[in-house]
């Protein structure tokens, strides 16, 4: 198992909750689903890429008050 494993783990998660929590996601084009089609090959690709478009819905003075402790 790689050493770095755990704080990689623990970056991704808090990237991914950064990313919910701070941005609205909608779909291009203004689409209502997502198209679940895929294409036959190696692996399971969408048909259709995903595209999303993010809109900021936190201010940014939100995050300048909160400090990292360190471990």
């Amino acid at each position: 198992m790689c050493v770095g494993s755990a704080m990689a783990l623990s970056v991704i998660h808090c990237a991914v909750a950064a990313m919910v929590h701070c941005y609205d996601w909608k779909l291009e084009n203004g689409e209502e689903s997502v198209n679940m089609e895929t294409t036959l090959g190696f692996n399971m690709a969408l048909a259709k890429p995903l595209v999303c478009l993010p809109k900021l819905v936190c201010a940014e003075s939100v995050f300048q008050s909160v400090e990292v402790s360190s471990l």
